[in-house]
């Protein structure tokens, strides 16, 4: 099985650094962060090995047309696969990620005069 390299980008630490916060600050819950976060970077590490998820095209124009997307919990793991890299470029609240896809659809039916609703 082939073993990929991991790079994680700046900001997705600082989306950790902002999730551990959240959860110890706002929840009251150090003990939740401490585990949460710690299987939340099992299932980063686990890229490594496999990463066959579905792609994030409403994100393309932020990362890349091959940007997919992971989700553990309630917290989505954005990340695409560079050459022998598998690089994670956010870690973000699954909500907000769905928000970006609605956003997506929206601009669609601009663009090409659609204007029902889904």
């Amino acid at each position: 099985m082939k073993r990929y390299k991991l790079q994680i980008s700046p900001q997705a630490d600082d989306d950790l650094d902002d999730l551990s916060d959240t959860i110890v600050y706002k929840y009251k819950s150090p003990k939740t962060a401490v585990s949460y976060l710690r299987s939340v970077r099992t299932t980063i590490k686990g890229l490594r090995t496999f990463h066959n998820y579905a792609r994030c095209p409403w994100m393309a124009h932020l990362y890349g047309p091959d940007v997919r997307r992971v989700s553990h919990g309630n917290t989505s793991i954005i990340f695409s696969v560079h050459g022998d890299t598998v690089y994670v470029h956010r870690v973000m609240p699954s909500s907000q990620v769905k928000g970006e896809e609605e956003e997506e659809k929206r601009e669609q039916r601009r663009r090409y005069g659609d204007d029902e609703e889904d």
